[in-house]
């Protein structure tokens, strides 16, 4: 079974993994759109997100770890804007004459956002882009949308599969699952999303500090490369060792440059 492009088409896709690439790849099909998911699902509260007030403890809970980050470039708006948190991007759901393509990688946000779209739009028809498709043409990708061209993306839109009925009540339960869950840290690991302790990349950030001075974003870069789990943000990396450093297993040299990614750390 074969994804007809040239029927009308809704395109979901997590901004910061690819949704440049894949609004290039459909720039020129009136009869497609994009629905681009902002929140970063891997943190925060979850819990009873379908109602209203539950999105205030998300935004406390980002502007706690953003408190922490300065940059040249200040964070996007989006990041705190209460339309754009969870899955208010999801409404209203596509119409009948519409099927929707999910392209996914193997960042927790990514899968987050798949259960969500199974979760939200019940009766909707739904295809799975999965980048892992890939891998046998590059293999030294990461599996992620942004790691790959519009053109890399256009075959993979033809492999493209039918989620079945059974497939997507699986992962909307697991979405259901999931936001009855105390946890503010996910996950992805051996193709289900896991809820873990706040403290889970520690271990590894400590473990990329050394006695001698080195850039912060160097430290949350080889955390993020080494830790072998899906990528997690660098403001809840940076937010987490500033609270190491309060505990006195790190210290900071700061001052030096405006923006925090260039604050020199170093291991006690």
């Amino acid at each position: 079974m074969t994804l007809n492009t040239s029927m009308p088409l809704v395109h979901v896709c997590y901004c910061a993994n690819g949704g440049e690439n894949v609004a290039e790849l459909i720039e020129n099909r009136p009869q497609h759109r994009m629905v681009l998911f902002y929140d970063s699902l891997d943190v925060g509260p979850l819990k009873d997100l379908h109602f209203t007030d539950a999105y205030s403890p998300r935004l406390v809970y980002f502007r706690k770890i953003h408190s922490y980050f300065s940059a040249t470039e200040p964070f996007p708006d989006e990041a705190f804007d209460p339309e754009v948190l969870g899955v208010k991007v999801l409404f209203p759901p596509p119409a009948k004459s519409q099927a929707a393509l999910v392209w996914t990688g193997q960042t927790t946000n990514e899968q987050m956002m798949l259960r969500a779209v199974c979760a939200h739009w019940p009766d909707t028809e739904l295809w799975q882009a999965d980048v892992c498709l890939l891998r046998p043409w590059h293999p030294g990708k990461f599996p992620t949308v942004s790691s790959f061209t519009p053109d890399a993306l256009s075959c993979l839109e033809s492999m493209a599969r039918p989620l079945s009925p059974s497939d997507k009540l699986q992962l909307a339960n697991e979405w259901h699952e999931l936001i009855l869950q105390d946890h503010v840290l996910r996950i992805y690991q051996d193709e289900k999303i896991v809820g873990v302790p706040e403290d889970f990349f520690d271990a590894f950030l400590l473990e990329s500090c050394t006695k001698e001075w080195q850039f912060q974003a160097r430290v949350a870069g080889a955390c993020q490369a080494n830790s072998g789990y899906s990528a997690v943000g660098d403001v809840f990396l940076f937010y987490r060792l500033e609270v190491m450093a309060q505990h006195g297993r790190v210290e900071f040299q700061r001052g030096q440059y405006e923006d925090c990614r260039l604050d020199k750390i170093r291991r006690l």
